[in-house]
């Protein structure tokens, strides 16, 4: 308790006379040498299912996210990160209600909602089975909460967590920049993906200095999912166009790059 209060008495001094908010001079006064935290993360990709009312391809990408769920807690994995579209990704040639050869407004009726909701509930009960965190983005959960469906990002937590016991769902994004058909007849506008967004997300990465999961589908001209590292290089990678795993220990710790070496050249200025 003394610690702690001698830390924030120190914060508040020194935000008083540089004018910093009250989180970035705590950035600045925690040691470097605070203790790494890590977690092991699974980023996966799988085939996507084109048809939401096929039973058959639901079953299977329920049964894929279950396995790949399964083998990243076997490789240790706290958290597994699947792609948007897990239980099915819904061709616009499929649904359209004016027939494949000219796309029209989405006929929805045609998605077997009970089969998709059976296996998305499932897949939530997983982490408690395999004790691994999961996190997605399935098209249609919300289905009956919008004039049309949402795709979210919805979380769950392994057995024996806080959020397992409230059975977490994260707010779900909207589509910041999509194609005119999508925002006009199929879905609520949620984020957009491209094969381009694998060389932009290490891009994030340095520039930014985090940690980027990159989950996709397995498919011929989809960049592999993976893990990019705040230096911008990928700390684990697919390596085939299937149902696969990437998996890394992901440092979540304090600790910056940049201030070591800003120690160092203010001590030889000073020196």
């Amino acid at each position: 308790m003394t610690t702690n209060r001698n830390l924030k008495r120190r914060i508040r001094h020194r935000a008083a006379k540089t004018g910093e908010s009250y989180t970035a001079t705590r950035r600045q006064l925690v040691t470097s040498d605070e203790p790494a935290r890590a977690i092991r993360v699974a980023v996966a990709q799988l085939p996507l299912s084109p048809d939401p009312s096929d039973v058959r391809q639901l079953r299977d990408s329920g049964t894929t996210v279950r396995a790949l769920m399964r083998e990243a807690s076997r490789q240790g994995a706290q958290l597994v990160h699947f792609p948007e579209g897990a239980p099915t990704s819904p061709n616009k040639a499929v649904m359209s209600s004016t027939g494949p050869q000219h796309i029209g407004p989405a006929d929805r009726t045609q998605a077997n909602w009970a089969h998709l909701w059976q296996e998305l509930d499932e897949i939530a009960t997983w982490p408690a089975n395999c004790g691994c965190g999961s996190s997605s983005a399935p098209w249609a959960r919300h289905q009956s909460t919008s004039a049309r469906p949402t795709a979210c990002t919805s979380s769950r937590a392994a057995a024996g967590s806080a959020a397992a016991t409230t059975n977490a769902c994260c707010p779900r994004p909207r589509r910041r920049s999509c194609i005119r058909p999508d925002v006009s007849r199929w879905s609520s506008p949620r984020v957009a993906s491209g094969s381009v967004f694998a060389v932009e997300a290490a891009g994030h990465a340095a520039a930014n200095f985090v940690w980027v999961s990159y989950a996709g589908p397995a498919a011929d001209g989809h960049p592999q999912a993976g893990l990019v590292t705040p230096e911008g290089t990928w700390a684990a990678r697919c390596t085939r166009h299937t149902a696969e795993l990437a998996i890394a220990d992901v440092d979540t710790g304090v600790g910056v790059l940049a201030r070591g070496w800003r120690r160092t050249a203010r001590a030889a200025k000073e020196a």
